[in-house]
């Protein structure tokens, strides 16, 4: 199989007290039990893309070059009730003064996880969007023409 386009894999760019944190936070949580998961509302947030036109950056690489460091691209980031654990990555979009001050007032319903700074790679929302976005891709042209046909009608 010789090279194939692909997009550079997203890593994030970690200082190594980045990475000394990311292990605190896996120390810490690694004997969580089934139940105490569960207890944890997670978020994210994710673009999706009905046209196929992105305008992102494509690279050539084999298959099991993923993560040299020629194939990937840095990234930053931009932009349960009664005993509630509520998980966001300290993006910004997450953290404005009326968010932060709900949840100082709402401190008997719900409690931040602490989260290590640049992690949004260890959410495993990031998973799910990665599931609906197969989907989308692989209904896209049927997605499209009824998209059409509301819009027309509408």
């Amino acid at each position: 199989m010789g090279l194939s386009s692909r997009r550079p894999t997203r890593v994030p760019l970690l200082a190594k007290r980045h990475s000394q944190l990311r292990l605190q936070w896996a120390r810490e949580h690694r004997d969580w039990t089934m139940d105490e998961w569960k207890r944890v509302a997670w978020s994210d947030e994710s673009r999706f893309l009905i046209h196929l036109v992105d305008g992102r950056v494509r690279v050539r690489r084999l298959l099991g070059e993923r993560l040299l460091p020629s194939c990937t691209a840095g990234h930053t980031q931009s932009g349960a009730g009664g005993n509630g654990i509520f998980q966001q990555d300290n993006a910004p979009c997450h953290k404005p003064r009326i968010v932060l001050e709900w949840f100082e007032e709402h401190t008997d319903e719900f409690h931040l996880m602490s989260w290590p700074p640049k992690s949004s790679d260890i959410n495993p929302m990031e998973n799910i969007w990665n599931v609906m976005k197969r989907q989308l891709i692989y209904h896209r042209e049927s997605l499209s023409t009824t998209m059409s046909e509301y819009l027309d009608f509408a």
